[in-house]
């Protein structure tokens, strides 16, 4: 803070003391003339003055944008040391450090040219290791992503095939149910000497019969797949590397062809 002060004070005293001779003067001709809009220079000043409020104020956020107008309209070296101030509070070390050297660039003869110089090294250490720590960063990110896939990979299926294999189970047991009264139905059709019934109790029966049929296809598709699927996963998981060192690998392919599915495995 004592920095921004001096370095405003002395871009003040520096833009008023050619001009104090003519002051009076200037005086004399306001008073004759309209009021008119104050040149670069003027107004260059009250920006900084602006800024420096704000930054007193701990807001440097807002000095910023005045201290870079100011900038624009009067080029003056103090003016870079107050924005890498202002910079520097904000936490925007990229934009201070730019600005320092900048600094150290336009007025390579400043009294604290050696303290700037240090400083500035101080800031491209800090970005230095702000580097590194991010990188550190990146690299446990990525070492734990694929350590989390490689558990994945090794927990294989998870309970899925195992889901399979109950609702297989289920569904021909379900078929089952459905063939016994298919048959039922059947044979209480063949002893029903109403004829009206009898074509009923038949309907009923071809019914549960596809009903049956459909379960029993659709329950071994399951069951299989799901058996296949463990015995698959088993032989993954239990090959190591082979003789020449290559990892055993193991694959389920599961096909819907016309008459059902094809179920195809390599280990």
């Amino acid at each position: 803070m004592r920095y921004l002060s001096l370095g405003l004070v002395l871009f003040s005293l520096s833009w008023i003391a050619p001009w104090a001779p003519a002051a009076e003067a200037q005086n004399r001709r306001s008073r004759a003339q309209p009021e008119q809009e104050p040149d670069g220079q003027e107004r260059a000043v009250e920006l900084a003055q602006q800024a420096l409020e704000h930054y007193h104020a701990g807001e440097p956020e807002e000095a910023i944008p005045l201290l870079l107008e100011a900038r624009e309209l009067y080029p003056e070296p103090l003016l870079l040391y107050n924005l890498a101030r202002a910079y520097e509070a904000t936490g925007e070390t990229e934009a201070a450090l730019a600005a320092y050297e900048q600094y150290v660039e336009e007025r390579p003869d400043a009294p604290d040219r050696a303290a700037m110089e240090s400083h500035i090294d101080s800031l491209r250490e800090q970005l230095r290791e702000r580097e590194r720590l991010a990188q550190e960063h990146e690299e446990e990110r990525r070492r734990r992503e694929a350590a989390e896939a490689r558990a994945e990979e090794e927990s294989g299926a998870g309970p899925w095939p195992w889901v399979l294999i109950g609702t297989g189970g289920a569904a021909l047991g379900a078929g089952v149910v459905f063939g016994l009264l298919a048959q039922s139905e059947r044979d209480n059709a063949a002893s029903d000497p109403v004829h009206e019934t009898t074509v009923a109790g038949a309907e009923r029966a071809d019914t549960f019969a596809i009903v049956a049929n459909v379960l029993f296809v659709a329950g071994g598709v399951l069951a299989a797949t799901g058996l296949v699927w463990v015995i698959v996963e088993g032989a993954s998981g239990g090959g190591g590397d082979d003789e020449d060192g290559a990892d055993g690998d193991a694959a389920l392919a599961v096909a819907p062809t016309p008459t059902g599915v094809l179920l195809r495995g390599a280990w």
